[in-house]
């Protein structure tokens, strides 16, 4: 159990952080998205992920340990703990390949965010709709013959401990359909940052552990399927439990 720190200093960062992170917004909507839309979101990546790794993590260090078989400028889709909301940033500073998200069809529809999703081409998820896996699947192909990576959190939310929670099958349905190899991507030490229902902000270093990229075979069977789902899920939480 980590001690809190003294409630002034733990909300004077807090209020630095939050400055600084609305300075970042604000460049990224007046200057990135513009740059964005006329030289590509592709092209513009390299530039956004500098800025992001200056801002987004207010003097907590970051150590991060690749596979040897992880190559930078391939198209992955990246299965990630979650447990903030800087778990996006974090996946920017990991990834040197350009990424793009998938989310809540509703997420689109927010003033700022949603339009910064949309530049970024992210996927939308429409649970409504008979047909939003086959619709998710081919636009995930289509964002793999792009060359972009896709940043996903199966999850399903943020933890409420750090602790990792069970992972939903959807995310690795897509994979296997789209034939984009699966990247698990195990982070420690971010919960102690920001965690779900506080605004408050703390330093904390933060470690990571990118595994070896895996392609789902097509004929697998039901067991097989599950037993790949929970392969990766106990490789990421042995990093988490072994770094506490």
């Amino acid at each position: 159990m980590k001690k809190k720190p003294p409630f002034i200093l733990h909300l004077l960062f807090t209020i630095y952080a939050w400055i600084v992170g609305l300075f970042f917004l604000f460049y990224f909507f007046f200057i990135g998205f513009p740059l964005s839309i006329l030289r590509g979101y592709n092209n513009n990546y390299p530039l956004l992920r500098k800025l992001i790794q200056v801002f987004a993590f207010f003097f907590s260090p970051i150590r991060i340990s690749y596979h040897p078989d992880f190559d930078p400028k391939a198209p992955y889709l990246l299965v990630q703990n979650h447990v903030n909301i800087l778990d996006a940033f974090l996946a920017a500073k990991i990834s040197p390949n350009a990424i793009c998200g998938i989310m809540h069809k509703w997420q689109f529809s927010i003033p700022v965010y949603g339009w910064l999703m949309s530049m970024s081409k992210g996927i939308p998820v429409d649970p409504k709709r008979i047909d939003n896996f086959e619709r998710m699947s081919q636009i995930a192909a289509q964002r793999k013959d792009e060359g972009y990576s896709i940043i996903s959190f199966p999850e399903g939310g943020r933890s409420l401990n750090g602790s990792l929670k069970p992972f939903k099958k959807g995310i690795f349905l897509t994979a296997q359909k789209s034939g984009y190899p699966i990247v698990p991507i195990a982070t420690k030490g971010n919960f102690y940052i920001n965690r779900k229902g506080s605004y408050m902000m703390w330093p904390h270093p933060i470690e990571v552990q990118v595994g070896k990229p895996r392609i789902i075979p097509q004929d697998l069977t039901r067991a097989e399927f599950e037993k790949f789902i929970a392969d990766i899920r106990n490789e990421m939480d042995a990093f988490i439990q072994n770094h506490e």
